[in-house]
């Protein structure tokens, strides 16, 4: 049964879905705005999100996992960034692994900020306006390094 929920889950989680790139503006190829479809996802479905960062290892790379003959789902939405990364800013998806780390380290930190409430409701927009700016950041000064 959980396991079920987070595979559905992570199917779901992907930056090449049709909403990012039609529903909020989205451009096909953007990594800022991938990244804030992430965050905005996280937020609107907080529970799955919190089981799914809490039962990711768990279920598919563990030691028990693999004695268990449980083949991962893989990561679609990290892959998809990897490759929307090297697009944008050239090279190889591997040679962006570093960005992409960093990009998703910013995103979850902030999604179970506000998720856990340790961002205050009422400072919840500010925090949100700090994030986009600190993405768009990282990604433009990569671009010109």
């Amino acid at each position: 049964m959980l396991s079920g929920v987070l595979r559905k889950w992570i199917r779901q989680l992907t930056f090449l879905r049709p909403e990012c790139h039609y529903q909020k503006g989205c451009r096909k190829g953007s990594s800022s705005k991938g990244c804030e479809w992430y965050l905005d996802y996280a937020l609107s479905h907080p529970r799955e999100y919190e089981l799914f960062c809490r039962k990711e290892y768990e279920l598919s790379y563990s030691p028990r996992a693999t004695r268990a003959g449980v083949k991962p789902v893989g990561r679609p939405a990290r892959e998809a960034m990897r490759r929307k990364l090297a697009e944008k800013l050239g090279g190889s998806a591997d040679e962006r692994e570093r960005m992409l780390m960093a990009l998703w380290m910013m995103v979850h930190g902030t999604a179970m900020l506000l998720i856990e409430k340790s961002i205050l409701p009422s400072d919840a927009t500010q925090a949100r306006a700090i994030f986009t700016k600190t993405i768009a950041t990282m990604v433009r000064e990569a671009a010109r390094a």
